[in-house]
């Protein structure tokens, strides 16, 4: 199934009050470029003005966090306080938990996503839903992961080492839109793809085996909230032939590998 949803403006940016940035001090940071990631920290909250920041250095565990106020855009405190970190040891991506910064509206992960040591998983989610956002400046990166890590919550990887500064901070201060998921309204539908929220630009497909005539409704919105569905019928009648709808599986196939990977 392809659809093309009408894609909603929002009228309000986000409003960022309180970032909690969870920094990758362990040794591969030597590998990133450091000073990429400060130069578009500090043009990021110049942008925001004032906001408050909990910095969560982390390695094989996360240290305490250490609030900086930022008032009328300078981050200078919290620039130097990173530039001051220790970089060493091993990564565990396990030891981000937002839990350690409750108040935060807004996730930043800087890593490359790389992983060598205890538990894998970072706690990104709570309650009332959170903006999560991976941020990096590296040549080697688990790029899958790192999607998989925000994905869930409207949030996208930045790599600043193809994006401008400008472009970085207005994917920031919006938020996606997304499919949110696919609901059979009649019939039958099995193995669906993407069976997780997934950014929609333009055009969106969904890919699944179906059994005679099924009806979906699909939901789209911005953070977690439907505000566009859209159903669709699928009727064995205006199915291909086999032999020029064989592209069909190849995509379901690709598709599902695709969130495999992830």
């Amino acid at each position: 199934v392809r659809v093309e949803p009408e894609i909603p403006v929002l009228k309000e940016k986000f409003a960022t009050k309180r970032i909690a940035l969870f920094y990758d001090a362990s040794g591969s940071a030597e590998k990133r470029d450091r000073k990429r990631e400060n130069a578009f920290l500090k043009a990021w909250l110049k942008s925001l003005g004032n906001v408050t920041v909990d910095l969560v250095a982390f390695r094989n565990d996360a240290d305490k966090a250490v609030t900086f106020e930022v008032k009328n855009g300078d981050a200078g405190g919290l620039l130097s306080a990173i530039e001051e970190l220790p970089i060493d040891g091993g990564t565990s991506l396990g030891a981000v938990d937002v839990s350690l910064t409750p108040e935060a509206d807004t996730v930043v992960l800087m890593s490359d996503g790389l992983t060598n040591f205890g538990p894998a998983e970072p706690k990104l989610s709570r309650e009332g839903g959170l903006r999560v956002f991976a941020i990096h400046a590296a040549q080697f990166m688990d790029s899958s992961s790192l999607t998989r890590m925000v994905s869930a919550s409207g949030g996208r990887v930045l790599n600043l080492m193809v994006m401008k500064d400008s472009d970085a901070v207005a994917a920031l201060r919006g938020a996606a839109f997304q499919f949110l998921g696919a609901k059979v309204l009649s019939g039958k539908a099995e193995e669906m793809v993407p069976s997780v929220p997934e950014a929609v630009t333009r055009g969106f497909t969904l890919v699944g085996r179906s059994h005679g005539k099924t009806e979906i409704e699909l939901s789209f919105g911005y953070n977690g909230q439907a505000s566009v569905t859209r159903r669709v019928t699928l009727n064995p009648d205006d199915a291909l032939e086999a032999d020029r709808g064989d592209f069909v599986r190849r995509a379901w196939a690709q598709k599902k590998i695709a969130e495999l990977m992830l």
